[in-house]
């Protein structure tokens, strides 16, 4: 059974921002509950209650710091600077490197433009990890080269949903998640030694989260050539941790340049060069949904039950699929008896209960009496929208337009 969590956030992105329109339920909850409902609170610019929760997230659960991090912007909403500093001040020496640690010195450097001197960051506003990142590729032979032809075919297979590819790297072949909820690619080292493949060592390691009671993993980034049908990507990170259950995973980062075209018919995805050029006299029609990009990810506002949801467009999640906090906020309730099947995710096993809503739509997609997942463990702001949605449907990826276009053009 593959996951059902697409959120593997890494550390080589920096967040832009959140939106959600959901509003958080009352009582005390700890850990991801709380950082989910934290998160609500924030976006509804409820900063006094939201602090309070990332307090609680943070003790219960730190999350790789995102929760510090939001509990010293929420200070820093309110007014209080040097609360804020405070907790931004600890994301930088508690959690180095990841993306709350890029986040927190922009809160920083927003109060004091001087910090970004003071740390050394004054050319770029990168941290010290991304900074570190871009000089190994430089050392490695000049950082990420992408070669491929004008448009390319790439075949999958169905797994519980989802699609697998076959990808190389250093010329060793391997199966492969294609996984539009993930930001990074990301082997385990399992995967590694079965390919053969020496990777050496690395002087850089990162924190990987995402769906699975196991909390984040430590992962070493490694330069390699991906390959993809005829898409070769030389001097390539990918993100190495030290053992995972399922299938390698092939996330934005390989892809996101490229205009892509799903079809779940013929199971190929077509792959062209994007033009870089927005065609401001196409107005949108029944069959585009906008989206927003959230680091490299895809949000979407769904409707469940006429109620707008905003979801992460995952292919790499089985079902459709949200954390329990999020389902109180839709107003959705799990029965006792629900249906319950343990999934596995990029880290470890998860439970999810499954409760029908009367209805699900995303653009002309339109479900009824339609099987959605509550996880115990999902670690996401938002409801991922997975493969088993997406079925026998035909869409396009496009990155210029920020729209997917469902059905043949």
């Amino acid at each position: 059974m593959l996951k059902t969590g697409g959120w593997r956030r890494t550390i080589l992105t920096i967040l832009p921002g959140l939106v959600l329109s959901m509003t958080a339920g009352a009582g005390r909850v700890v850990g991801a509950d709380a950082y989910s409902t934290g998160v609500q609170l924030l976006t509804a610019r409820k900063f006094p209650q939201a602090a309070q929760y990332f307090s609680q997230a943070v003790k219960a659960s730190p999350r790789q710091g995102m929760a510090l991090y939001y509990l010293g912007l929420s200070k820093h909403y309110q007014g209080d600077r040097q609360g804020a500093m405070e907790s931004y001040s600890r994301v930088l020496s508690e959690y180095p490197g990841t993306e709350a640690c890029n986040l927190a010195v922009r809160g920083m450097s927003s109060i004091d433009p001087s910090i970004l001197q003071q740390l050394g960051l004054a050319g770029g506003g990168q941290s010290s990890g991304r900074r570190q990142q871009r000089q190994g590729q430089e050392a490695s032979g000049g950082g990420d080269d992408l070669s491929m032809p004008s448009e390319c075919r790439v075949n999958f297979t169905k797994e519980s949903n989802c699609m697998i590819v076959d990808g190389r790297v250093n010329g060793r072949s391997t199966r492969m998640l294609f996984d539009t909820g993930a930001e990074n690619v990301v082997f385990g080292m399992n995967h590694i030694q079965e390919m053969g493949i020496n990777l050496g060592k690395s002087e850089q390691s990162v924190n990987v989260t995402g769906s699975g009671s196991r909390g984040s993993q430590k992962s070493e980034v490694h330069l390699v050539e991906l390959t993809l049908g005829n898409i070769v990507r030389k001097n390539f990170p990918i993100l190495v941790m030290e053992h995972a259950d399922n299938y390698p995973i092939i996330g934005q980062r390989f892809f996101n340049e490229l205009k892509y075209t799903v079809d779940n018919n013929s199971n190929c995805i077509t792959f062209q060069r994007r033009t870089g050029q927005v065609a401001s006299n196409a107005p949108l029609t029944a069959y585009d949904v906008p989206f927003e990009r959230d680091g490299k990810e895809i949000r979407v506002m769904t409707e469940i039950e006429g109620k707008k949801v905003p979801m992460w467009f995952d292919t790499g999640a089985s079902w459709v699929v949200m954390s329990a906090s999020q389902a109180q906020a839709c107003g959705i309730t799990v029965p006792d008896d629900a249906r319950v099947v343990q999934t596995r995710g990029v880290n470890g096993l998860s439970r999810t209960r499954f409760v029908r809503v009367r209805s699900m739509r995303l653009g002309p997609v339109d479900k009824r009496d339609y099987e959605i997942g509550v996880a115990d463990s999902l670690g996401s702001p938002y409801p991922l929208l997975g493969g088993d949605f997406l079925q026998n449907q035909q869409f396009t990826i496009d990155y210029d337009r920020g729209v997917i276009h469902f059905g043949r053009h």
